[in-house]
């Protein structure tokens, strides 16, 4: 729910008190405007308890996001990336109609959000920097996946940067945990932010972890543009500079869902790990092994597994877990670093623990005794 922003105006030195502890803050500067309500940086003035010296207000007209923040605040309070929710309370400002406005006292991130800081500071980060901080809002994502929770808004505007480029996520008036089996409705969303697929079927459908993992991946994406402005394509990948394992990672946290890292835990293993070289596994006898085919061979398809059945081998259409090589022929996917679907299904069978070798299609051709092809 957009907030109604001349209703949720405070001028600079309006004092906001919690009655309930006697702290009071006085309002330094406006942030913005944005789902929530409006954001403020506030300073403590009669400390009951000690804050930071430099905090942000959220204050809003409606209750149900106030509600979920809060508690989410406290459940992830002591986690290193997660912006920190110091206290939550009701008052009834002076001067405003007689119902309650509802406060948030965070910490406040003096980069602002990732959009904003990529704005004024267009850089590309490096993948070492883009991995670390990655990894940080992936250890906040896995703790609410783990307990059945979804974000549901992992955009720019809500990851936060800190004055020494740390990131924090933020915002989490839509996170909701899941009922029992039932899962999440997707009738709460950021269209700018969410899957295609999830604009498209205009809240009919559900929101699962891997959308999630959707947006973090459009994060990394920015990260390494250095720019927030837009979401990234699959064509846009081959553009990134970063190594191929990380294309592979980013391109399956933003093409379709069944092929998406299922939630948080599993694409921060891909992130963290380093995946088996794609020569590390050694291919002496196509015999008994099922290969699958990619790209343009110097032959035709049809010739290749008459070949690979002479050899003993079988043909399969589509990686699996059955697959035991796959043969990977010219594209200039491949010249740019970008991976096709079948090279992606590779890395997701291998995070199962299904070996599964690459070779050439020069090696093909040796371990097929195709003459004149070596």
């Amino acid at each position: 729910m957009i907030a109604r922003a001349g209703s949720l105006h405070l001028g600079v030195g309006r004092i906001v008190r919690n009655e309930t502890t006697g702290d009071a803050f006085r309002v330094v500067r406006k942030l913005g405007v944005g789902g929530f309500g409006a954001a403020y940086e506030v300073a403590q003035i009669a400390p009951k308890r000690p804050f930071p010296a430099r905090l942000c207000l959220k204050i809003a007209n409606e209750a149900d996001c106030w509600h979920r923040e809060a508690y989410f605040g406290q459940l992830l309070f002591s986690t290193t990336h997660a912006i920190r929710v110091m206290a939550s309370f009701a008052c009834v400002l002076r001067g405003k109609r007689k119902r309650p406005q509802y406060c948030l006292i965070t910490e406040l991130a003096v980069g602002g959000d990732l959009r904003q800081y990529l704005q004024a500071h267009p850089q590309p980060w490096s993948e070492a920097k883009a991995r670390r901080e990655i990894v940080g809002l992936l250890d906040v994502l896995c703790l609410l996946h783990d307990s059945a929770a979804v974000h549901r808004d992992v955009s720019p505007a809500n990851v936060f940067v800190t004055g020494d480029r740390t990131l924090k996520l933020g915002d989490f008036g839509i996170a909701i945990h899941r009922r029992g089996t039932r899962k999440v409705e997707a009738d709460m969303f950021n269209p700018s932010a969410a899957p295609k697929r999830i604009v498209a079927r205009q809240g009919r459908g559900f929101w699962k972890p891997a959308d999630d993992v959707y947006q973090v991946g459009q994060i990394l994406a920015a990260l390494l543009l250095g720019n927030a402005d837009k979401k990234l394509g699959a064509r846009g990948v081959k553009a990134l500079g970063c190594s191929p394992s990380m294309k592979g990672v980013i391109q399956r946290c933003i093409g379709e869902r069944w092929n998406r890292f299922a939630d948080g835990p599993e694409m921060l293993r891909a992130v963290r790990g380093a995946k088996t070289p794609e020569s590390a596994i050694r291919v002496k006898s196509l015999e008994g092994k099922t290969v699958v085919f990619t790209g343009r061979l110097g032959i035709t398809r049809q010739e290749a597994a008459k070949h690979l059945r002479r050899a003993g081998g079988m043909h399969g259409a589509r990686v699996s877990a059955t697959t035991d090589v796959i043969v990977r022929g010219h594209s200039p996917q491949y010249i740019a670093d970008d991976k096709g679907n079948k090279l992606l299904h590779v890395d997701r069978e291998r995070e199962h623990g299904h070996r599964i070798a690459v070779i050439t299609e020069q090696q093909f051709f040796r371990l097929a005794r195709i003459r004149g092809k070596t």
